[in-house]
């Protein structure tokens, strides 16, 4: 492994130790962003199985935002999840960041058409 394998393997480590820490106390798009970080440090380093869970994460949580700003602009009272209602108003704590999934779909595609087992993802 040269260093800057090195480096990617540091960095996902920490990503992935720090993301659940943000996103649990509701710092939803620092723990996002994390999530997208840590899903190029894997891509970088070619693991597949572990990227695939990643990305997988990745389009649930654009999935749930875009769900909680529809329910929203249609004046739905849902609260998506990692809201919250605070005094009579939803607060969505992505702040209604949006984010593109079109490269997290086509690298989950082409990590999974090879793969020998089903990865299954909470």
């Amino acid at each position: 492994m040269n260093s800057r394998q090195r480096d990617f393997a540091t960095a996902a480590g920490y990503f992935s130790r720090l993301e659940p820490f943000y996103t649990e106390r509701g710092w939803n798009l620092v723990g996002t962003s994390m999530l997208q970080l840590h899903a190029k440090c894997l891509k970088e380093l070619e693991r597949r199985p572990e990227s695939i869970r990643v990305l997988l994460e990745l389009i649930a949580r654009a999935v749930t935002i875009e769900k909680g700003v529809s329910s929203r602009l249609r004046g739905d009272r849902v609260l998506p999840h990692g809201s919250e209602e605070v005094q009579g108003q939803t607060s969505l704590c992505i702040d209604d960041e949006l984010f593109s999934v079109d490269g997290y779909v086509s690298d989950l595609a082409a990590y999974s058409r090879n793969l020998s087992y089903e990865i299954r993802c909470p």
